[in-house]
């Protein structure tokens, strides 16, 4: 139970910083891709500072009122989470989204190439931790300090293994010297026994 508090700390941290890697450089497990919401325009489905995980679909997958992820057209390094509110067929399959908390649709048409998936699940508040570990204190705070206070932990540790080993080692050293001092005498004594006799 004890290695158990001892670990869970590390996985947690473990998590939060694939989490975090996943958003920050856009990798994808496959199908599935992490996203750090980092404005209000889905409140209040999708709060600011929460983590989405999207699914990439087919074209046809996607129904109106879906909530998806889509590259924004004007700066495709930049990513949306908007939702579905019309579905057209001028010139192939293309999308109108608006966020909840908007007034109007968004003024782009948003084609299958733009979009990185359907939303699937939610985890709110998770965004403002994978943010602050990405910033240099954070990093600091919940990689660099944990990782030397368990390395510390594990050093102390091992100190403690060595010197009980080497304190077994004195005795069994020490017991061994004690039985060959006593083969000796008794040899000793078997070699005067004889020559009296």
């Amino acid at each position: 139970m004890k290695q158990l508090y001892k670990i869970t700390p590390l996985i947690l941290i473990f998590l939060l910083s694939t989490v975090g890697y996943m958003i920050r450089f856009e990798e994808s497990l496959r199908i599935y891709s992490f996203h750090n919401v980092t404005n209000s325009s889905m409140s209040p489905y999708i709060r600011k500072g929460s983590v989405i995980v999207s699914k990439s679909t087919k074209d046809m997958d996607i129904k109106k009122g879906d909530v998806i992820v889509f590259r924004y057209p004007i700066d495709m390094s930049q990513k949306i989470s908007h939702r579905v509110v019309d579905i057209g067929y001028e010139e192939g399959r293309y999308y109108k989204t608006r966020g909840d908390a908007n007034d109007s649709d968004d003024p782009w048409q948003i084609r299958q190439d733009l979009i990185v998936g359907k939303v699937i699940w939610i985890i709110p508040y998770l965004g403002f931790a994978v943010s602050f570990s990405q910033s240099k204190v954070g990093l600091f705070l919940m990689v660099v300090l944990p990782l030397g206070i368990i390395s510390a932990s594990e050093v102390s540790h091992l100190k403690e293994e060595l010197k009980m080993i080497y304190e077994k080692s004195r005795r069994t050293l020490f017991v061994r010297r004690l039985i060959l001092k006593i083969h000796r005498m008794r040899r000793a004594m078997m070699l005067r026994w004889n020559s009296i006799r």
